[in-house]
């Protein structure tokens, strides 16, 4: 029996009492804060880094800013990613035409908001200092530096949105989704459909299976209002951008870029394949990190099946979203690392077990949940720095070898090759064989050519073509070539003719660390 004045913990096998407690200003403002600085060390859109290497994100920006010159994706800058990631990126050129200040200030956003999503996830069961301290535990896991390398990732942008779906299916705990959440929910799904379409599955999960309910319920009044509203938020996000790119001439070539090639070029899954769970488990079993990383999912999907607190239906939502993305994410015939970052919402099941120990030691050892809370606070943002070392990257590191592997060195690239390009009357320049490295962004020019950057789309035969033609007749006053240390510009996956090293002369090069690759970038100069 308690004493009189002891404080009471909530009840774990019911939801929360003081559920949907706010955070309060002292805590937003905080979360705000920590937001910006995490997001600092871990992104390389980062002010802390001397240049943003990450080749996607360059693409994109690339892409992005080409929007404020008439140029479209897809029909003038050739690029397979969603059109909403270019239309991010050209308001991010508006607070910053060089750098990525305003990517950097984008992804601190998502971040708060992974941040207060989580909050409101674990605070349907437990009390607010132990909410708030275990959603901090979701940042290290999810943004190790194993798949979290650069930053701006599709996958990361949208975690606040699946956060969202997660938190709304618990919430209602088997109780019907009002017009308010099914249109939210819908907008939700049109903004990632229009990011990366693959990454729709939850929504798939969430609106399937409700509308199978309703089915089998025969509420057919209610699947019908069910329908339009969600419908509604879908096509508040979509109608605005079709009409956008149908005014502008370009809608033709979004449908087919987006959908028909990347269907028919990009890597696909094996979804129907018995090599499906070789797949799998040769991910999981990969490295210490990837064994590490799937037991923590394993442990908070088992804490979800168990837990008493919600029902099986939205369990079940939760489960065969988590389920289709598994298969479809690390059952890819080319698993790229940062595929696994759009499974890391499903960590927040592992942060409510957290909290779960953590009210067990405050209602058995200790009786302080504020001290409890800090002090696991403090551990979940000083183990950032552990599970992802960007930081070594930084300003505050010159001297690193993402800048040169000659430590004297600490001028960016870009930044040397710009100075030479930007000194010249004709500035065109042909990014080779490769994605976007950074020179448009250094130099503040814009592509010459529709088909700028190699993308990951095996057997698109103009891509190359193309670039081998600008390339073969000395079409662009400046080529840049991207290799690994061993590599040379005749080797078999280059294509210059022998008229090559007569039109051009090398003026600058640089060799550094990439993704753990030793690389070396070429700058050669037309001969006068």
């Amino acid at each position: 029996m308690r004493k009189k004045g002891d404080r009471e913990l909530p009840e774990l096998t019911t939801m929360n009492r003081q559920t949907n407690q706010k955070l309060g200003w002292s805590l937003t403002i905080l979360t705000i804060g920590l937001s910006l600085f995490i997001t600092a060390f871990i992104t390389t859109t980062s002010p802390l880094f001397a240049f943003n290497n990450s080749w996607d994100g360059n693409t994109m920006f690339t892409v992005g800013k080409g929007l404020w010159h008439g140029l479209m994706p897809y029909r003038d800058l050739f690029d397979q990613r969603g059109p909403l990631i270019y239309l991010m990126n050209s308001f991010s050129a508006l607070i910053s035409y060089k750098t990525f200040l305003g990517v950097y200030l984008f992804e601190a956003l998502t971040v708060f908001f992974d941040i207060i999503m989580s909050y409101k996830i674990i605070n349907l069961k437990f009390s607010r200092p132990i909410s708030f301290a275990s959603s901090l535990t979701l940042l290290p896991i999810v943004f190790n530096d194993y798949f979290f390398e650069n930053g701006e990732l599709p996958e990361s942008l949208i975690m606040p949105l699946v956060l969202s779906l997660i938190y709304i299916v618990l919430k209602n705990n088997g109780k019907p989704e009002t017009n308010f959440q099914l249109f939210g929910q819908g907008v939700a799904m049109a903004v990632v459909f229009w990011i990366k379409f693959s990454l729709i599955l939850p929504w798939i999960s969430f609106f399937g299976l409700i509308a199978v309910q309703a089915l089998f319920s025969k509420h057919f009044h209610e699947l019908l209002r069910k329908v339009a509203a969600s419908l509604a938020g879908f096509m508040a996000v979509s109608v605005p951008l079709i009409i956008f790119y149908g005014v502008m001439g370009a809608l033709s070539d979004l449908f087919k870029v987006y959908f028909i090639i990347n269907l028919n070029y990009y890597p696909h899954s094996h979804l129907f394949s018995f090599q499906l769970i070789e797949t799998i488990s040769g991910f999981v079993f990969r490295n210490f990190r990837t064994v590490t990383i799937s037991a923590l999912f394993l442990i908070g999907i088992l804490y979800l099946i168990f837990n008493t607190t919600f029902k099986w239906f939205p369990k079940i939502i939760i489960l065969s979203a988590a389920l289709l993305e598994v298969i479809v994410i690390v059952g890819n015939e080319f698993s790229f690392r940062y595929y696994f970052v759009a499974l890391g919402v499903f960590m927040v099941f592992m942060s409510m077990g957290i909290a779960s120990g953590l009210t067990y030691l405050t209602e058995h050892r200790f009786n302080n949940q504020t001290k409890v809370s800090l002090i696991t606070a403090v551990i979940a943002v000083g183990s950032i720095f552990i599970t992802n070392r960007n930081y070594r990257y930084t300003i505050l590191f010159p001297h690193n070898q993402a800048i040169s592997t000659n430590h004297n060195t600490t001028t960016p690239f870009q930044i040397q090759f710009a100075k030479i390009i930007n000194k010249s009357k004709d500035r065109t320049i042909l990014n080779y064989n490769n994605l976007d490295v950074g020179i448009y962004t250094a130099t503040g020019t814009l592509p010459q050519t529709k088909y700028f950057a190699k993308l990951n789309l095996r057997g698109f035969r103009p891509l190359m073509d193309t670039q081998n033609y600008l390339l073969n007749n000395h079409q662009a006053h400046f080529v840049v070539f991207t290799l690994l240390e061993n590599e040379s510009i005749w080797d078999s996956d280059q294509q210059p003719d022998d008229s090559f090293t007569h039109a051009y002369r090398l003026v600058a090069q640089r060799k550094l660390i990439f993704q753990n690759h030793k690389m070396k970038y070429l700058l050669y100069e037309l001969r006068s």
